[in-house]
């Protein structure tokens, strides 16, 4: 190549032919944003040279723009007007697939040979440090029919007007011919945007969302690995972003850690284990309320003192049964009919029971039917009714007279305070108000 030279009458500048060669990354320069090249053929070193970029500007350094890595296959231009050289594009290398041209019964005996000129080992062999992802045959990993040449580079199958954008660990951003939009780091962390029914697809080991408002977790329970781990989906609800805590949590699947009953007689533990709530059972859902009882992030208790805060309780276990225990007042109103069916024993203890009725009142009781009580009133408790086995006393009449008075005579009975004691042995066993 001839010499250049500015501004004389022998030569004019820019005249030259641009060179272009094939070469490989060796080193970067992560602060000044350059690269270290050596040509493929004739070995020349290129040192501290840019890379091009599909858009960039000076200003704040916007644009569209990559950080190559090393043992990148590029393409170096050196311009005609003898402006530095630069990296103005990246290409996959050639592999050569040697063999037959049928599927391979052991892929892992693939032998390929690059356009370095360098035979790689076979598949089972590829461990090392040396080897980097991406940049050896992946013939073998498929079962398809050898090929002389290939440009696949690691690269998966796409479809013609796919639009890729793939790092070294496997996040990838992938925009679909038709119109679906794929973002993720794995297989199973990412998320698809398909134009269908304007539908979004999140597929996930582990989710969480934080919220200035509280937070979402969504997963499996961390620990020792076991063969059929428990999972869990938990929210958790600020009243005010400002608060450090979350004062509700909502727990669904298997609940890793259940709140608790406050201690002592504020609880309800001696019924839940008599009635083996939860016990038995694994408890499958559980809504508690407690003033900053809960971390936003986990979900875990702030302190050991929340099961003594809490407000409000309710869960149910996998067998149906179900608990819930409020602080406050409850009210529940229906403007149609309510039927209550209990097919075994029901029990309920308050301080004072009232029913009120408009159009009657019936007890079926079988059987029997009893009421305790030291006073048992009917109606205003006006008049009183013997039951049996009561003490009565019997006042009875042992004298009749009969005279005049101022000329008029009458007739009368003299009532002696003669009374006799006794006890009711029978009587009427309907009672009527």
């Amino acid at each position: 190549m001839a010499k250049r030279f500015w501004g004389t009458q022998f030569h004019m500048a820019g005249m030259d032919s641009a060179v272009t060669m094939q070469g490989r990354v060796v080193n970067v320069n992560t602060v000044n944003w350059t690269v270290d090249v050596v040509s493929q053929y004739d070995r020349h070193y290129y040192r501290d040279i840019q890379v091009s970029a599909l858009y960039l500007h000076y200003n704040q350094g916007e644009g569209v723009y990559i950080l190559p890595d090393v043992g990148a296959v590029c393409m170096i231009t050196i311009p005609s007007d003898t402006s530095p050289p630069f990296v103005s594009g990246f290409v996959a290398p050639m592999e050569v697939v040697g063999g037959t041209e049928k599927p391979l019964e052991n892929p892992d005996d693939a032998i390929v040979t690059t356009i370095f000129g360098t035979q790689e080992p076979n598949q089972a062999e590829l461990t090392g440090s040396d080897a980097p992802d991406g940049t050896t045959s992946h013939g073998g990993k498929v079962p398809y029919p050898q090929v002389t040449a290939r440009f696949d580079a690691g690269r998966p199958p796409g479809k013609p007007g796919d639009l890729w954008l793939r790092g070294r660990d496997g996040n990838f951003v992938v925009l679909h011919r038709g119109g679906v939009l794929q973002v993720g780091a794995t297989e199973i962390a990412q998320r698809m945007y398909i134009p269908l029914a304007n539908k979004i697809l999140d597929i996930s080991g582990f989710y969480e969302h934080m919220n200035v408002g509280g937070g979402v977790q969504w997963g499996l329970q961390e620990g020792p690995s076991v063969e059929n781990p428990p999972a869990q989906h938990m929210q958790t609800y600020r009243v005010f972003a400002n608060d450090q805590f979350c004062d509700i949590r909502i727990a669904t699947g298997k609940v890793f850690s259940p709140v608790g009953e406050p201690d002592g007689d504020a609880g309800f533990s001696d019924e839940i284990n008599a009635l083996h709530l939860g016990t038995d059972e694994l408890i499958v859902c559980e809504v508690t309320v407690a003033k900053g009882g809960f971390k936003a992030g986990s979900g875990d208790v702030a302190s050991g003192a929340t099961h003594n805060q809490t407000k409000l309780r309710f869960f149910y276990d996998r067998g149906g049964n179900i608990f819930l225990r409020a602080e406050g007042s409850a009210f529940f109103g229906f403007k149609k009919d309510l039927k209550v069916r209990v097919v075994g024993n029901a029990a309920l203890k308050c301080k004072q029971f009232t029913l009120d009725t408009d159009e009657g009142f019936q007890v079926l009781g079988g059987p029997l039917v009893e009421i305790k009580g030291d006073v048992v009133r009917l109606q205003a408790g006006t008049q009183p009714i013997a039951r049996q086995g009561d003490s009565v006393a019997i006042v009875l009449p042992v004298a009749q007279v009969s005279g005049t008075v101022s000329g008029n005579p009458f007739t009368g009975t003299i009532t002696l305070v003669t009374p006799l004691y006794g006890s009711i042995i029978s009587g009427n066993p309907n009672l009527l108000g």
